[in-house]
């Protein structure tokens, strides 16, 4: 599930993907082009995301190359 958090004038401060299907990790999304239309577009959404995995410190970061909505939401809409 996609989280987007937006500051007080409204534009994205972070953009976080939850895995709760495969355990409880969580990317946080690098807020380039395609990370920021993903946060503005999927918000609250099951998404398929292909992408970059990297490990700054202890958190994981995910470089978004493309995404889609999940076929099980399709399904439920």
């Amino acid at each position: 599930v996609v989280s987007t958090l937006k500051d007080s004038t409204g534009h994205i401060a972070a953009v976080k993907l939850n895995l709760k299907v495969e355990g409880e990790d969580v990317f946080n999304i690098v807020l380039d082009k395609n990370g920021e239309k993903l946060g503005t577009e999927m918000d609250g959404r099951w998404v398929e995301v292909i992408g970059e995995i990297s490990v700054r410190g202890d958190e994981k970061w995910l470089e978004v190359k493309s995404y889609q909505k999940k076929v099980e939401e399709r399904l439920l809409q």
